[in-house]
């Protein structure tokens, strides 16, 4: 018997050695072993980490720039501790989020240098050995070999020149068709808008058929209105009602340049079929709100013009302040790069120098901007409040708006061309690797 029982054991630890030698064996097979596999690449657990790795510092620094250190506490990521052990606000660990991000990425790399293949696509002289210098610095930053770095860094960089060349072939056809298609996204309009309040008073204690009856005062009011501009214009009407109830021309506010919103009134006001003179009643909180079209949709006009702006030390010298400023200024040349060396010497504190929406400038700055003899290059400071603005104006955007419109058509469509990449080639994918490198 006892004799019997050692054999058992022996053969119970048999098993178990066996068991541990294959894991053992699986374990480094899966340093090399493909976790991806195209007809010509294969991405290994060390590409798929760098990638991991890479995402969550971009993702670290994009979300550090937007709302600096406070992003630690809101999102609850560090790069300091293990991603698997940080819960991300999408109901999975953080590495699971920038695994599945990275393994996505992987596949369109795949299918992108499938399909350049296929294109006899030329890259240029300088990919490998930039690639091959650049696994070289990383290496020991991410703790991989730089042979197995320099391969996946050759495949991002044969898909970004890829990328490139497929801008070029972006034509002016589909820039249109896109712009066409998603116009409200890109124009403004202009309207006049009169909000006719329900003459509550300042008691709360109104019965449900009383507080509806104030309120369908203000909505029979609001109709008469409405009838009155389809009948006599918006002028006459306009005039003819205020008169008629004894209200002031407050009622009336009118709106330039107004940009889209997913609001009542916009999916109304952005319509293609909308046209000028076209009037629409909308209810609000205990008022009604006519809204009346002078504008149909029209392109946004982004303004290049650079404001910059330092808070004031000494209040009492505005006039000196801003006088010695212009003088100043006489010696910089009058140029954009000018105008920043002039705000960097004067330690301005910038407020922005890229294309701003026109609601984004204050009342002052607009004013300055939108002056009929404003021209490229004009130059002057003001006092706003305790601040001081130094304004360069560039121009109107004409291109900038040309540029953002074929940069998003551009990703529109590159979208789409990779959706299509990554149906027409075929993956293989080993589940079971996943979990190894986690």
């Amino acid at each position: 018997m006892k004799i019997k029982r050692k054999t058992i054991l022996s053969a119970g630890a048999l098993i178990i050695a066996l068991v541990l030698i294959s894991c053992l064996s699986v374990l480094v097979v899966s340093k090399k072993a493909p976790i991806l596999k195209s007809g010509n690449f294969r991405i290994t657990p060390d590409m798929i980490s760098y990638l991991v790795k890479s995402n969550a510092e971009s993702y670290v620094k994009y979300q550090n720039d937007l709302v600096g250190e406070d992003y630690k506490e809101s999102l609850n990521i560090s790069l300091d501790k293990s991603l698997r052990l940080q819960k991300s606000p999408y109901g999975k660990s953080w590495f699971n989020y920038f695994y599945e991000i990275s393994l996505k990425q992987a596949k369109e790399l795949l299918a992108v240098n499938e399909e350049a293949i296929k294109q006899n696509f030329i890259f240029s002289d300088t990919l490998y050995s930039s690639a091959k210098e650049e696994a070289e610095s990383l290496s020991k930053e991410y703790k991989i070999g730089s042979a197995n770095l320099e391969k996946i860094i050759v495949l991002q960089k044969k898909a970004e020149e890829y990328k490139n060349r497929f801008k070029d072939t972006l034509s002016e056809d589909v820039v249109n068709r896109y712009y066409k298609s998603n116009r409200k996204y890109f124009d403004c309009v202009d309207y006049n808008i009169i909000t006719i309040k329900a003459d509550f008073k300042d008691s709360n204690n109104y019965t449900d058929d009383e507080y509806n009856k104030i309120l369908s005062v203000a909505k029979e009011r609001s109709e008469e209105l409405l009838n009155g501009i389809k009948e006599k214009g918006f002028d006459t009407a306009f005039q003819n009602f205020i008169s008629k109830n004894q209200l002031s021309n407050d009622i009336l506010e009118s709106i330039v340049s107004e940009r889209y919103s997913q609001t009542q009134f916009a999916e109304w006001a952005f319509d293609d079929d909308r046209k000028v003179g076209d009037t629409v009643i909308f209810p609000g909180k205990n008022q009604y709100s006519i809204y009346y079209l002078t504008k149909t949709m029209y392109p946004y006009d982004y303004i290049l013009a650079n404001a910059l702006v330092y808070e004031k030390t000494n209040k009492s010298d505005d006039p000196l302040v801003l006088s010695n400023l212009r003088k100043k200024y006489k010696d910089y040349a009058d140029t954009r790069e000018g105008f920043l060396e002039f705000v960097t010497d004067c330690n301005f504190k910038e407020f922005g120098v890229s294309p701003h929406y026109k609601e984004d400038l204050k009342s002052v700055l607009s004013s300055w901007v939108y002056l009929d003899s404003r021209k490229n290059g004009d130059f002057d400071v003001c006092k706003i409040g305790d601040y001081v603005y130094a304004m360069w104006f560039d121009s109107f955007g004409g291109s900038y708006f040309s540029n953002k419109l074929r940069d998003e058509c551009f990703e529109n469509e590159y979208k789409n061309h990779i959706s299509d990449l990554l149906k027409e080639y075929n993956f293989s994918q080993k589940s079971c690797l996943k979990v190894l490198v986690r």
